[in-house]
């Protein structure tokens, strides 16, 4: 009989469904295809991360996150670089990992990839000491992501990041940055520093459309600073085909380090939080075991 653990986001996508609905929801699709396993529902922020190690620790085959970027990129935490491997249910507001391994958006499909899927080699990025599996950055987007993080309201979904990003454009104020890429150095003031693992953020915005899980490296883009209807301009691009964006650098890396000249505003898979003035990332070929 396969086995599956099962770690559950409350609040992922937002209240349209209630956290015991999921729960039996979860419990449902295991009994339908056949499996066992626990099913346990995060409490509050970094609980998935910890449920995760746990369940790795006492040598479990395959759990899975039910939620959205952020509970994978904690469940995923807690399983890099052990045998354990990660399955998802997309539940959340964007699902870039999920979207760009073309997962299921029905959750029993979903949990039946993660069941009988093939076992692959996933890489996984470290920035300023945080794992990440899609997408980390400084700058913009880390801006656009706190802002989204500290809203009042619990509308989930893409349609507030769109006020919050024209919000940001005008308001937004990047730093003068001193970039190492592999040792190449590059200065400027960019708009944003992008360190992709795969090709989206989410809602199927490819902003790295070269970027690939399991090829050893992360995708660098160091993105200039425009005028806000520059910016405009040139998000046209990303919205089709980033590759003919102007004004971005772009460049396979294994490591890199990034100085400002003050504290950075940072995201890991749009999770936002401020580091020191000086951070490193760097590559981790295969540390993760996905199914899919």
């Amino acid at each position: 009989m396969p086995t599956a653990d099962i770690i559950i986001n409350p609040v992922a996508g937002g209240p349209r469904i209630a956290p015991d609905t999921r729960v039996t929801l979860a419990r449902q699709a295991l009994a339908a295809l056949g499996a066992s396993g626990e099913v346990f529902v995060a409490e509050r922020r970094g609980h998935a991360r910890e449920i995760a190690a746990d369940l790795a620790r006492r040598g479990r085959e395959l759990v899975v996150a039910w939620g959205g970027d952020g509970t994978v990129n904690e469940v995923g935490s807690g399983l890099a670089f052990t045998s354990t491997a990660l399955g998802i249910v997309p539940a959340g507001s964007g699902d870039g990992l999920a979207r760009e391994l073309h997962l299921p958006r029905r959750p029993a499909d979903a949990l039946r990839v993660a069941i009988e899927g093939r076992r692959t080699a996933f890489d996984v990025g470290e920035l300023a000491g945080r794992l990440f599996f899609n997408i980390a950055g400084i700058g913009f987007d880390a801006e656009v992501a706190r802002r989204y993080n500290e809203r009042t309201t619990s509308r989930r979904g893409p349609w507030p990041y769109i006020p919050l990003t024209f919000g940001a454009l005008w308001a937004y104020e990047p730093d003068c940055y001193r970039v190492s890429l592999d040792g190449t150095p590059h200065e400027g003031r960019f708009f944003a520093v992008i360190l992709a693992n795969s090709r989206q953020f989410g809602n199927r915005m490819r902003v790295a459309p070269e970027a690939r899980p399991d090829d050893g490296v992360l995708n660098a883009l160091l993105v200039d600073h425009r005028s806000p209807a520059g910016h405009l301009w040139r998000l046209r691009h990303l919205l089709v085909d980033a590759r003919r964006a102007p004004g971005i650098v772009r460049c396979p890396v294994r490591a890199a380090t990034i100085e400002g000249t003050r504290p950075l505003c940072c995201q890991i898979d749009g999770e936002s939080f401020t580091a020191g003035t000086r951070v490193e990332a760097r590559v981790h070929p295969g540390a993760l075991w996905l199914r899919r």
